[in-house]
C-alpha cells in the first residue's frame, strides 16, 4: 500500500519524510494574499519553497478546495494539479453553496481499517474530516504509532463501524466513497 502524506506544507524539515510515495500540498490560493485570507497564516511562500525542495523526490500534488478563487497568480509546478471540493469537515463548518449536497450512505468505512490520521500536535484521529479533533483515538507523541492504532479507542470504533453505529462526523461524511447519487 502505498505512503501518502497530505500537508498543509508548513513543515521544516522535510529530510525526516522519508520513504513516502506521494506528499499532496493543501495550498488552496493562488497568491499570498488569498492564502492569508483562506489560511490565516502568511506561510504561502514557505509552501511553494518546500513543493520545490520535494519535487523530482517523491510525486508532488496540490490541491485546491472548492473555494471562490482569483485564479491568479502563481501557480506551482507539481507532478499533478488537484482542484477539490468544498468539504463541511463532518459538519464542523457551514455549507452555503448552491450546488446540490450527496447523503450518506449507511454503510461502514474503510477508512478507519487503512488509514492513518496524525495532526500536527500528534493526535491520532479516527478520520481526516476531524477538524477539530473531536475523536482522538491518541497521541503518538505520548505512544507508539502502532499502540494506538491497535489500541481499545480504535477497536472500540470500528466496531461500532462494522455494526452500523456512527458518531455525528461520520453521520455528515463527506467522502464521496459513501454517498448515494446527488439529490
Amino acid at each position: 500500500m502505498p505512503s501518502i502524506l497530505y500537508t498543509n506544507g508548513l513543515f521544516d524539515d522535510w529530510t525526516k519524510l522519508t520513504g513516502l510515495d506521494k506528499i499532496i500540498f493543501s495550498l488552496d490560493a493562488f497568491s499570498k494574499e488569498e492564502y492569508i485570507r483562506h489560511k490565516g497564516v502568511d506561510g504561502y511562500d514557505k509552501v511553494l519553497n518546500n513543493i520545490d525542495k520535494l519535487r523530482g523526490k517523491v510525486h508532488t500534488t496540490v490541491q485546491y478546495a472548492d473555494l471562490n478563487y482569483e485564479k491568479k497568480g502563481k501557480c506551482p509546478t507539481a507532478d499533478k494539479i488537484k482542484m477539490g471540493r468544498f468539504v463541511t469537515w463532518g459538519g464542523e463548518i457551514e455549507y452555503n453553496g448552491t450546488q446540490k449536497r450527496k447523503i450518506r450512505l449507511p454503510k461502514p468505512c474503510t477508512h478507519i481499517f487503512r488509514f492513518m490520521n496524525i495532526a500536527s500536535n500528534g493526535d491520532m484521529v479516527q478520520c481526516c474530516f476531524d477538524y477539530n479533533h473531536n475523536f482522538v483515538m491518541g497521541n503518538v507523541k505520548n505512544n507508539h504509532v502502532m499502540d494506538v492504532w491497535n489500541g481499545d479507542k480504535f477497536r472500540k470504533a470500528r466496531k461500532q463501524q462494522i455494526n452500523g453505529i456512527f458518531n455525528s462526523m461520520c453521520l455528515n461524511c463527506e467522502n464521496e466513497s459513501y454517498y448515494s447519487p446527488q439529490t
